[in-house]
């Protein structure tokens, strides 16, 4: 398997997982990290070359698992291949894929220290950990990963954008924009920056900002109901609730049990007066998600305004119980 590129490496903070290509660096099969690993390490080893060989086609079939889904197989499959070969980076690189893909991030950062332990400076194992760490909740940890996967690669919009996600975290919001704006000069056809930026414009306040990446996202993957669902969000928060409408029902065209979008559109039609309207939504809502105390309080000010006070105050009772209960 000597020069096959073996790593096939799933950006997991993005969906669906894609290879990860251009990274700078070649990437080698696992004899060539074995060999690699231990001259840095100054201990020779007698590597059986044939052991690493079926550890690479184990990697291979495992690539296979995860591309369709079922991390669980792929796991298995690469525990496999680091038994045959325990100095097999690709295999611990995607079982730290995979395991973050199951969030379980803490067996993850582990797997991604252990390739750098083999391959040091190997970037997409760099990018891998940072991600894992920000999404267990340690983001100046990742922060020091992205940074020096930046420092040793030219930037990507892949490497800005995971940063950028680690620096919203941080509430460095502006060096976020700046970081997804320079993603976007690189690949202006990123969805994922877009959508990125969008949400960090919304969290700014900057609603017209966020509408124009919004769009911008859906023009490019129409199909992606939790940017349509956004879109909602950010019309109403401009006032513009009819508009708002339109989204949450083009939503609900396709998913007619999406929650979310059957409540923002509930609320856009109770501040708009339509209030019948509004209440089949609710209703649907809670239908849905009956222990959501939200939902109980907004159907509480529509039975108000359709003048059933009794219902209203059931309604708040409820959600009263179910918010203690949180």
């Amino acid at each position: 398997m000597t020069g096959t590129r073996i790593f096939t490496v799933f950006l997991i903070m993005l969906t669906p997982a894609v290879a990860y290509s251009g990274t700078g660096q070649q990437a080698a099969s696992s004899y060539q990290l074995a060999l690699a690993a231990d001259e840095g390490a100054g201990r020779p080893q007698n590597l059986d070359r044939a052991d690493h060989e079926r550890s690479d086609q184990l990697v291979l079939r495992g690539n296979e698992f995860f591309g369709q889904g079922d991390t669980v197989s792929a796991i298995r499959l690469y525990t496999e291949a680091i038994g045959l070969n325990p100095l097999n980076g690709s295999a611990f690189f995607n079982r730290g894929s995979a395991l973050a893909r199951q969030s379980d991030f803490a067996r993850a950062i582990e797997d991604f220290t252990r390739v750098l332990k083999i391959n040091p400076g190997f970037v997409p194992a760099l990018h891998g950990r940072a991600v894992a760490y920000r999404r267990a909740g340690k983001p100046a940890k990742a922060m020091a990963d992205h940074d020096l996967a930046l420092k040793l690669q030219r930037p990507s919009a892949v490497l800005l954008h995971g940063r950028a996600l680690t620096l919203e975290r941080l509430g460095r919001t502006r060096e976020a924009v700046s970081d997804l704006s320079n993603a976007l000069r690189l690949e202006p056809n990123f969805k994922h920056a877009h959508k990125a930026r969008a949400g960090v414009y919304f969290g700014m306040g900057s609603y017209e900002a966020a509408l124009a990446d919004y769009r911008n996202a859906s023009r490019i993957d129409p199909d992606d109901l939790d940017i349509l669902y956004n879109q909602g969000l950010t019309l109403a928060k401009l006032g513009r609730r009819v508009d708002a409408v339109e989204a949450y029902s083009a939503v609900l065209r396709r998913d007619s049990d999406h929650v979310r979008a059957l409540f923002s559109r509930a609320q856009a039609r109770r501040e708009l007066g339509e209030h019948p309207e509004a209440l089949s939504d609710i209703n649907r809502a809670i239908g849905i998600n009956p222990k959501s105390g939200k939902a109980y309080h907004v159907r509480g000010l529509i039975h108000l305004a359709l003048g059933m006070p009794e219902a209203a105050r059931c309604d708040r009772e409820i959600a009263m119980v179910l918010d203690e209960a949180r």
